[in-house]
């Protein structure tokens, strides 16, 4: 029987977490600023467009999605149609970070409910 290492264990959930994270954060980016990937369905025509400084996008659709934009605290897309920096990847971190960090202070709360609830664990803290 081989060893089982706590900090292996430990390691590969961290792992697994940091992969999901990622994972999360481009399929939540793809989903929220949709609008970031729309050049991935350009026409030859809307490309020269693009590459030339025009948005191919309509003038309506571009102020909806610069006004959902603003709203949430990210630039609005540059002249091209493209986003101007990485605002919105980083708003998706954060979501993302807060999320984690209110669930964590949830778990913290529950366990240490369920460790007072645990009488061997009360009876070990006591005789600590």
């Amino acid at each position: 029987m081989t060893d089982i290492k706590i900090e292996d264990l430990q390691n590969k959930a961290f792992k697994q977490i940091d992969d999901l994270i990622k994972k999360l954060k481009v399929e939540l980016h793809a989903e929220i600023f949709s609008e970031e990937f729309d050049y991935k369905f350009d026409s030859m025509a809307d490309a020269a467009d693009r590459k030339n400084g025009k948005s191919p996008m309509s003038e309506e659709y571009t102020a909806k999605v610069n006004s959902k934009r603003e709203k949430l605290g990210v630039s609005n897309l540059n002249a091209s149609g493209l986003p101007k920096d990485n605002s919105s990847e980083l708003y998706i971190e954060n979501v993302i970070l807060q999320h984690v960090l209110e669930t964590t202070q949830e778990l913290s709360s529950e366990t240490k409910l369920k460790n007072q609830m645990n009488i061997s664990s009360f009876f070990k803290s006591k005789n600590n």
